[in-house]
């Protein structure tokens, strides 16, 4: 399976929820478990300032650009600051942090066994910490760029990293960075076929990872699922193509399976049907708990992206927006009516339909406190914030942008993302497409209500 994987660079920017905290200093690596424990982070400021030592499970997201954490510049600070002497307790586990850790970063020196080779240029690695290994640049200005798996490292020093392997062994590693030529390729071959154009070309997701490729999304027929695989295999220089399109009978057949053998919905007549992922149930039932028995039951297929609930059951009014549903990528810009407010970063999704019910937006909000010349609230004074917007709030949601109904003010006045109003899903979760399990999260006060 093509897993998701973090890209960080030594240098870039460290953010907060609320805002900038410093940069990345270096990474600390167990190398018995061969993964990250821990950052090393260099407050921003001119005086000399001690970094701090922070933990890997407070990362909420890390890239080439930048590397994001799940707590506020206030936790930051309250962290153990690094001195050669440091301990850092991490999973009930207590390290030396210079006896007991590696410290990798970019612009170390790589030999292998015969000859040196170049010089880190990336650290590659999961969510989750584990170091999938490192982007080796030969150099000097037109070398390659290769990723080189972390089995292959024997030891690491303060400047070097050591190899297992002779250079004429790094021929046979994939490039960095031709995996994004490789997926325009296969989107192209696909989008070439005037089958799956004209049907389900658009709901197939394509991303390759170290040479291999992923198809992701929700098909109609299973025609057009081995077709859209034979077509990727067509493109040359892939090392192999993971198919993990669902057909929406198998989910929908699936549903009504659970259905059947629940208890509470096993005697009464509910229709299932599903279109992109999303299923749609029908019927009329005697009570209000048996319908709410029935989206939760559905929501638990991992596989289903959203339940659509239109059965009837006394005193229950159906929500005309039942049928509307919104899931903004995660990265994409938003808008409100009158101005750009900034980028998508979790979703949060209500665990008994699977539906997204809000979204975090971290970017410019108005300053509700600020007044112009006139005692009115300042139309150019901005906050860098995390806002969570309802998704009652969204006109309309593409693979590219969000649009909002409302103003930048009234967008301002929704609810700050506080981290502790929120919880991560369950370990083994799996979040409905086209999400990661760490893009999202559950509202900590509908939890207590179930």
């Amino acid at each position: 399976m093509v897993e998701p994987r973090w890209e960080v660079k030594i240098g870039s920017p460290v953010a907060a929820t609320d805002g900038d905290y410093g940069r990345l200093q270096q990474l600390l690596v167990d190398p018995g478990q061969e993964r990250v424990v821990g950052l090393l982070v260099r407050p921003h400021g001119w005086l000399p300032y001690h970094p701090v030592i922070v933990p890997e499970n407070v990362i909420a997201d890390a890239s080439e650009s930048e590397v994001r954490l799940n707590i506020s510049r206030e936790q930051v600070e309250a962290l153990l600051e690094y001195l050669p002497d440091s301990e850092l307790v991490m999973n009930g586990r207590n390290y030396e942090v210079e006896d007991e850790l590696l410290f990798i970063r970019s612009g170390q020196r790589v030999l292998c066994q015969d000859e040196a080779v170049g010089w880190v240029a990336l650290l590659l690695l999961e969510p989750g910490g584990r170091v999938k290994g490192f982007v080796l640049h030969t150099g000097p200005l037109l070398g390659r760029n290769l990723i080189v798996p972390i089995t292959w490292v024997r030891k690491v020093d303060r400047g070097h990293v050591y190899l297992s392997v002779q250079k004429h062994d790094l021929e046979g590693l994939p490039d960095y960075g031709l995996d994004d030529a490789l997926a325009a390729e296969v989107k192209a071959a696909l989008w070439s076929d005037e089958i799956l154009r004209n049907t389900d070309y658009n709901k197939i997701l394509v991303s390759v990872e170290d040479g291999l490729v992923r198809l992701q999304g929700h098909m109609g027929t299973w025609r057009n699922k081995t077709r859209a695989e034979e077509i990727a295999y067509s493109v040359v220089g892939l090392l192999g193509v993971e198919n993990d399109l669902v057909l929406d009978q198998d989910l929908a057949n699936g549903v009504a399976q659970a259905l059947g053998n629940d208890e509470h919905t096993r005697f009464v007549q509910i229709s299932v049907g599903a279109q992109n992922g999303f299923i749609t149930l029908n019927g009329r039932v005697d009570r209000a708990d048996i319908r709410e028995a029935a989206a939760a039951i559905a929501a638990r297929v991992p596989q289903v992206r959203g339940v659509i609930n239109t059965i009837q059951a006394p005193s229950v009014a159906i929500d005309p927006k039942e049928h509307l549903v919104w899931q903004p990528f995660i990265g994409k810009e938003v808008s409100a009516t009158d101005m750009q407010l900034g980028q998508v970063q979790r979703v949060i999704i209500n665990q008994r339909n699977r539906r997204v019910t809000a979204f975090v937006v971290r970017g410019n909000f108005p300053d509700p406190g600020a007044k112009d010349d006139y005692g009115s609230p300042g139309e150019k004074a901005q906050l860098e914030r995390s806002v969570v917007i309802p998704i009652d709030a969204v006109r309309y949601a593409t693979d590219s942008s969000v649009l909002l109904e409302v103003g930048g003010a009234e967008a301002a006045s929704y609810r700050s993302f506080e981290p502790a109003d929120f919880v991560s899903p369950p370990a083994g979760w799996q979040p409905p497409y086209p999400y990661r399990w760490e893009q999202v999260l559950f509202d900590g006060e509908r939890l207590e209500k179930l």
